[in-house]
Formats: C-alpha cells, structure tokens, sequence
C-alpha cells in the first residue's frame, strides 16, 4: 500500500491506548478548519487538536528519524523490513507483526505452544516480576524496543557482546521461531499495527 500524500488515509481503530499523545494545545476553531487527527483518541470526549506530537514514545524515536529518513511511502518500509532486514527494520517487524505472540506472562499460564510454556517454565521464570533478559552483538548496544533477545546468557553470547536488561514478563514476547528466541516489546507498543506506525512517521518533522 502507498504511503504517500495522494492516497487515501487508512482509518485507525479507535481503541488505541498506546496512542495516547501529550503536550497538545486546544484551538477554539471549526473542526473543519483544523487539520483532523489520523486517530481517535480513548476519551470519554473527542477534541481537536492543532497540532500532534510525532513523538508519544521515545522508545519509536530513532525508527521514526530511520524511516523519515530513508522511506517516502509506507510501500518502501515494507520493502526494507522484508528484503533489507537490518537491525530497525527487523525491530520494526517485531513491534508491529509479532507483539502479539505469546509472552512469558503467558506461557506461565500454561497459554501458548507447548513447547513455549514448557520451556519457560523449565528455566523457572514464573511468578518473577521482573526477569533478565540478554542481547548480543557484535557492537555491544544496548537493548532497545523490538529488539531480538534470549532468555539464557549463554545464548546470547555466541552473536558477540552480551547486554541484559531487567524487563516485565509481558514484554518478552515469543519470536515465533523455536522456544529459545524472543522479542523484547515495551507494554504500550504492543499490538501496534503497520499502518499506525507510518502515521506517526508521516507526522514526524
């Protein structure tokens, strides 16, 4: 589908709680002559705002500059997430296709794959509010949204430098692959579909 500024906007769900933007100012103007958001937004009252901010969560903040930079249409993003696959594309894919996976929260539940939950459970992880997670690389950068991870250090440490990060159960999300990969996915990002990340690009300065 193009992105561009000829085509048609897609509508977005109105039950959107991860799109709830901040630092807006309301305009005493008609609501036909104020540019209308490309979202609803989960109030009990619609308002119009002037102006949206392009960044409601700065864990999107370099993927937004990566894409503003180098896709014009939302046809060149999924080209890159599908054939270039770098590191922000293959975050984005994660983010957007597979957040909604099993999580460990989940797997500790006995919901999910079999072969999920009981590995999950073999390590012992259940019942834990927070769980260490490990990432490695060559480069040694720290783990960010979307970013592909493992539950066992010694795993990580075969791809180079191993980082871990403390995060909550339900956003270690499962990579759909085997029972040792994994996805970290922040909460508030999960569930967000393709087309509503490119709005937050299109709307990016």
């Amino acid at each position: 589908m193009d992105g561009g500024k000829g085509q048609e906007k897609l509508p977005v769900p109105e039950e959107t709680p991860y799109l709830k933007p901040y630092h807006m100012r309301k305009v005493k103007k008609k609501e036909e002559d104020v540019w209308k958001p490309l979202w609803k937004f989960p109030r009990e009252e619609q308002t119009t705002f002037e102006e949206i901010p392009y960044m409601p969560y700065p864990e999107l903040k370099d993927l937004i500059e990566t894409v503003k930079r180098e896709c014009k249409t939302l046809d060149d993003l999924l080209y890159n997430i599908r054939v270039t696959r770098t590191r922000p594309y293959s975050r984005i894919a994660a983010i957007v296709f597979k957040s909604t996976n099993t999580s460990v929260e989940d797997a500790c539940k006995g919901v999910g794959e079999k072969e999920v939950v009981d590995y999950v459970r073999k390590l012992k992880l259940c019942n834990l509010p927070k769980i260490t997670v490990y990432r490695g690389s060559v480069e040694g950068s720290e783990i960010l949204a979307g970013d592909w991870i493992a539950l066992e250090y010694d795993l990580a440490s075969w791809y180079g430098i191993v980082k871990r990060k403390n995060v909550s159960p339900s956003e270690i999300v499962w990579a759909g692959t085997y029972p040792r990969e994994w996805y970290y996915i922040p909460s508030k990002l999960k569930g967000m579909s393709i087309q509503q990340f490119w709005r937050l690009v299109e709307s990016a300065p």
